[in-house]
């Protein structure tokens, strides 16, 4: 079978290791479709880390040699290709073209189209995909999936932090990713963060189950069930534990629900909420209190809290100080 342009530079990606969460979403796209197989990118790989340590540096003749090759190996007179001095040994055939011989053009069909959403500071947005298939996008996040959001599977990209509400029909399972991590579900609803500085990744579920795969643990796949929050991190590939945090989509909900918790951990939750940086000072900090607030202004919030402990708040720059050393009512 003839490879299309889209897949030898896809697999040049792959192989070299600088292929995108998007790219490598659609040659899982093009593994789905039978173009490409999973024993030929293995065995690909293989060639690639046995001899990425050599290089060879090719003469003119050495060049001419190579296109001669590539052509015989099916890449078409029309091809545009550019031809590095340099190239790695490990430049072995792939789909009839050598690693190091980089496809400067890919072809997108209409299909291929995507749409991107980002978010500003302070704002948030809710996306209908489709199948009742919803997604609320978080502040200061973005997301990123095909224009035509149809087939068996339904890739979708995200950096910072979204909820979904996931409810397909037939088994057409939308796989998310962020942070390397794939996020696969069809009926579930449930919230993402990741953090792109960190690497960690945050997904707790609310209803139904999802399943959770990683290069971290050889992407075998792990189910996360209803209630419970899975947290990847390179130094702890996966910790599933049960999610004690009521306030963890609050920024969707505007639902703040605080039950006996100290005011080092509401300042936490409120500066992550509202997008503001909030200091304690003083041992006011310790003090425990127990709130409910729903859709409340930040100011609303923060003169509840000078009231109930007699604190003084001022604002430096862009941060909010609370101080106080009472934790008398």
């Amino acid at each position: 079978m003839e490879k299309s342009e889209k897949a030898i530079y896809l697999v040049n990606r792959f192989v070299t290791g600088d292929i995108t969460d998007i790219e490598s979403a659609e040659l899982d796209r093009l593994i789905s479709d039978g173009e490409v197989s999973t024993e030929e990118l293995a065995d690909f790989q293989r060639i690639w880390n046995a001899t990425r340590q050599i290089d060879l540096t090719f003469s003119d003749s050495g060049k001419a040699y190579m296109k001669t090759v590539a052509r015989k190996r099916g890449l078409k007179p029309n091809h545009r290709i550019v031809i590095n001095n340099i190239f790695k040994i490990a430049a072995i055939i792939v789909f009839g073209i050598f690693i190091g011989i980089a496809v400067n053009r890919l072809f997108l069909t209409e299909k291929d189209k995507f749409v991107e959403i980002v978010t500003k500071k302070g704002d948030k947005i809710h996306i209908s995909l489709t199948e009742n298939n919803d997604v609320w996008l978080n502040s200061k996040s973005s997301i990123r999936y095909p224009a035509n959001f149809t087939g068996t599977n339904r890739y979708v990209e995200i950096r910072g932090e979204a909820f979904f509400r996931l409810e397909s029909k037939d088994y057409h399972p939308v796989i998310i990713r962020c942070n390397g991590t794939k996020i696969i579900g069809n009926t579930a609803e449930f919230n993402a963060r990741t953090d792109t500085s960190t690497h960690i990744t945050e997904i707790t579920v609310k209803s139904g189950w999802i399943t959770l795969s990683d290069p971290m643990w050889n992407n075998e796949q792990i189910v996360l069930e209803e209630g419970f929050r899975g947290t990847i991190d390179e130094k702890l590939p996966l910790l599933i534990e049960q999610n004690r945090n009521p306030n963890y989509q609050a920024w969707k909900t505007g639902r703040l629900i605080f039950e006996n918790v100290p005011l080092l951990s509401v300042a936490e939750t409120l500066s992550d909420i509202y997008d503001v940086n909030i200091a304690i000072n003083g041992e006011v900090k310790y003090c425990f209190i127990t709130s409910t607030y729903d859709n409340k202004d930040i100011d609303v919030i923060l003169d509840d809290i000078k009231e109930q402990f007699q604190t003084s708040i001022s604002r430096e720059s862009d941060q909010i100080i609370i101080k106080g050393n009472s934790c008398k009512m």
